[in-house]
């Protein structure tokens, strides 16, 4: 992973530090953790090409949450608890791979893609009920 050693602004040495931030995305308040570099002497925030990426996973998880869509860890986990490879989920749902591949990645769902996500899972977990075939 890249570093930020020098402050751009001058001779402080950058310090990596968990910040508590806010946003507005989309409509909705967001609350996040991100991992940035803060210059102690003049509390400038940086990050790498990596930090951002994160950031950018971490709020769109969490305006998935806010407003009641599957996250992309959601989505993995519940299409491997069924035993589904991506191929697989996006062949029940009738869209591409890379929709899937997306949406677990970060890439923020549509409503309706999510009602479909969610019926396929669904389906999926009432036929275990009804015919015993649970996990143990």
């Amino acid at each position: 992973m890249a570093t930020i050693k020098k402050c751009p602004r001058g001779p402080g040495e950058m310090k990596i530090e968990n910040l508590e931030k806010n946003t507005h995305f989309k409509g909705v308040d967001i609350s996040y953790q991100a991992e940035v570099y803060v210059c102690p002497e003049c509390g400038l925030e940086a990050g790498t090409v990596a930090q951002a990426a994160e950031i950018q996973k971490v709020i769109s998880d969490a305006y998935r949450k806010e407003v009641g869509l599957l996250t992309g860890e959601e989505i993995r986990k519940y299409r491997e608890d069924f035993g589904l490879t991506q191929q697989a989920l996006a062949n029940e749902m009738t869209v591409g791979i890379a929709s899937i591949k997306r949406w677990e990645a970060g890439a923020i769902q549509s409503r309706s893609m999510d009602n479909a996500l969610r019926s396929v899972f669904w389906n999926r977990q009432r036929k275990n009920d009804y015919t015993g075939n649970r996990q143990f």
